[in-house]
């Protein structure tokens, strides 16, 4: 609880102008789409139910991760209550089965992502408001109003809620009579018809979502749409496997950590998968008479993570951690009954076994990956090496070149050529990949990136900014003002970015030039010292000696310790040949430094 603000936490939380305004903002997040406090771009997301929740904890909690965090361990403590009782219905008051799979789902390591990530409550949101609506339905045993607001509340926390529909027709179905069935049918679809006029509302006020690429989704640069789907039954498998054996985690899955498969190549793989997925299958039919609950968790869990498989349609994203929170509910609880029914006959309790050292090794896992969440650099060190993902390397590559320490520079240099080789294309790769090269001295190959990112996009003026920091360190002055020329035009400067442009402008005699760069520096930077004493010395050089003593007696009123400026107005009247005048400077300037 007491980690910082992780990932997309800034774009939902600490950047998001939105929830920033607390309720004052509650109008646009129930009209807006999810991410439009961040960005504009549209994106096709409407979550309002967990942006109301930080606009109002940020109201009375401003830029506190610690209440986000606390809240967010407080609901996913509560749906594990709520899924035990829920579970004691179900399983007519099998206490011990229903308490090992509500252990085991709270203890689930992929479920890391879904708690530590305070983003992530439109998970937790979502599966609270369907154990509630599930609670409300055994409860009476037929629809009503309650669990339809659950539903509803559950759409609004996140859009694959909509799948629950399904669920909860089947229960009623197989509970109640046919004249139930059509009034639960036609009241759900009035429901989720009000949901998706509102989602639609909210988004027509967006932009239109611009299509996926292969950065979002690795999928998309799978060759035909054959590649794309087998690929997405083989995440499937991963799927099912990592709700059994979460061995290995991460907060990312981009391209290429999961390669696009073909037919020709990836037979044995796609076989493997097949196989996996249709034993999970051959289990639900085996045991749907036997231990119907083993059915229905297998059932549960194909209908779960359905919207995000990529199967039927791809998705913003390739493969993540909290996309198998839901999902992985089906899957404990089809191994924790199935177990139960095997044993049985033999022991009661022998079915505990099992499931004891599966739950003390999820939550051992569990224990090890959280503090990985604690801050984006964790997250980035922890995960650096765990996958064939660019984009972890290039974060973790950048997370080392942002230290600007002698002691990591190598190490940046190597994971961001890591991320390079996995891809050649990312804009932001290679442009810190530019930065890394120039670190490490390699002023030719840092040249070459920057040129890559200018033929990408001739827009972006930090390109010509470091490319001037380049040829200024290599003392190509004239391609260092013109880089630093087109930076500034493009409005991407530093407080340094006008001296060096006008530092160069000196070292080539062109004293005007370099003016005119002081001049527009000092309107943007009033107060760089560096940038004002080199202004008065090139005052001075050009022989303009009142404005240089003007500048350099400026620079000793704002800066007492700053001696040197007596020294050099001294110079300059010795230069003026007022005798008198360069003397009491000289003499004040001794008496300041005690006659050094």
């Amino acid at each position: 609880m007491f980690f910082g603000f992780v990932l997309d936490d800034e774009a939902v939380i600490s950047q998001n102008k939105i929830v920033q305004q607390g309720l004052a903002g509650i109008p646009d997040i129930l009209t807006t789409s999810y991410w439009k406090g961040y960005w504009e771009q549209g994106n096709g997301l409407f979550r309002p139910l967990s942006l109301l929740m930080f606009a109002a904890e940020w109201q009375v909690f401003p830029d506190a991760p610690f209440i986000h965090h606390a809240i967010n361990v407080l609901l996913y403590a509560f749906s594990g209550l709520l899924l035990y009782k829920l579970l004691l219905k179900l399983l007519h008051d099998n206490y011990l089965l229903a308490l090992f799979i509500s252990l085991l789902f709270i203890a689930h390591p992929m479920h890391t992502e879904v708690v530590a990530n305070i983003k992530s409550r439109d998970e937790i949101l979502a599966l609270l408001f369907l154990l509630l609506a599930a609670t409300e339905l055994v409860k009476h045993n037929k629809i009503t109003v309650l669990m339809l607001l659950y539903y509803l509340l559950a759409l609004l926390s996140k859009e694959s809620a909509v799948v629950f529909a399904g669920v909860l027709l089947f229960a009623i179905y197989k509970k109640g009579t046919q004249k139930d069935a059509i009034i639960a049918l036609a009241a759900i679809f009035a429901v989720t018809a009000v949901w998706f006029a509102w989602r639609y509302m909210a988004l027509s006020n967006s932009p239109a979502k611009l299509p996926y690429t292969y950065a979002d989704n690795s999928l998309v640069a799978c060759g035909n749409v054959i590649s794309q789907k087998l690929t997405a039954i083989c995440l499937l498998a991963q799927y099912i496997l990592k709700s059994v054996f979460p061995t290995s985690l991460s907060y990312d899955y981009s391209y290429n950590q999961v390669p696009c498969v073909s037919l020709g190549d990836d037979m044995l793989y796609i076989a493997g998968s097949v196989i996996l997925i249709a034993s999970t299958v051959y289990a639900a039919v085996k045991y749907r008479k036997k231990s119907p609950a083993v059915a229905y968790g297998i059932a549960f869990f194909y209908l779960t993570i359905l919207p995000t498989s990529n199967i039927v349609f791809l998705i913003g994203s390739t493969m993540a951690d909290r996309f198998v929170f839901i999902p992985s509910l089906g899957i404990v609880v089809a191994i924790a009954c199935l177990l139960h029914y095997l044993y049985a006959a033999k022991n009661t309790y022998l079915f505990t076994v099992p499931l004891s050292v599966l739950l003390i090794a999820f939550a051992a896992k569990t224990m090890g990956r959280a503090g990985a969440w604690e801050s984006n650099a964790t997250l980035f060190t922890t995960d650096a090496d765990a996958t064939n993902s660019a984009r972890t390397k290039y974060n973790y590559g950048t997370l080392l070149l942002n230290e600007n320490a002698d002691a990591t520079k190598a190490e940046a240099l190597q994971y961001l050529e890591a991320a390079y080789a996995i891809d050649t294309a990312d804009y932001k790769v290679i442009s810190n990949l530019g930065i890394a090269y120039y670190r490490n001295g390699m002023m030719d190959k840092s040249l070459q990136c920057f040129n890559k990112c200018i033929a990408m996009n001739p827009k972006d003026g930090a390109n010509y900014l470091n490319m001037g920091d380049v040829y200024f360190t290599t003392k190509n002055w004239q391609a260092a003002i013109d880089a630093y020329t087109k930076a500034i035009a493009l409005k991407s400067y530093n407080k340094q970015t006008h001296n060096k442009a006008a530092t160069a402008c000196f070292n080539i005699q062109d004293y005007n030039k370099a003016l005119l760069f002081f001049k527009e520096g000092l309107q943007l930077f009033p107060d760089n010292a560096e940038m004002q004493g080199n202004y008065a010395n090139t005052l001075a050089m050009m022989g303009k000696y009142a404005d240089a003593i003007t500048v350099f007696t400026d620079i000793y009123k704002k800066d007492p310790k700053a001696t040197a400026m007596l020294l050099k107005i001294a110079m300059c009247y010795r230069d003026m040949g007022d005798a008198k005048q360069a003397e009491s400077y000289n003499n004040q300037y001794l008496q300041a430094t005690g006659g050094r």
